[in-house]
């Protein structure tokens, strides 16, 4: 399945009440090609939905690490990658993710 048709699936799950069970399919695809459709859903306009998504890619990451180190260990993995922001033609600074994941921390 190519990236395009990735997140377009995942954007329909990630938008339903009951998205933890349907992201469970995605499981067997390899965290490669699962990473960067995750990864530019943080541009998606909905709050709820980029922490979703966040939330989704860190699960699938992190999976072993005990609750109080997947938030270290994600942050030190963005800081990282240099997230290009397409439609304002800038680098997205670490500091907003990471105030999106904190802001929608409880959400869920």
């Amino acid at each position: 399945m190519k990236s395009r048709q990735l997140k377009k699936k995942l954007l329909k799950d990630l938008s339903l009440n009951d998205w933890e069970v349907r992201l469970s399919k995605y499981l067997s695809i390899p965290p490669s090609q699962l990473i960067n459709p995750l990864i530019t859903l943080l541009y998606n306009p909905e709050p709820i939905i980029k922490w979703r998504a966040v939330n989704r890619w860190a699960l699938k990451q992190l999976n072993f690490l005990p609750p109080n180190e997947k938030i270290q260990t994600l942050k030190k993995d963005l800081h990282k990658v240099e997230l290009f922001d397409q439609f304002n033609l800038r680098y997205v600074p670490i500091s907003d993710i990471a105030n999106t994941f904190f802001k929608y921390e409880r959400c869920e």
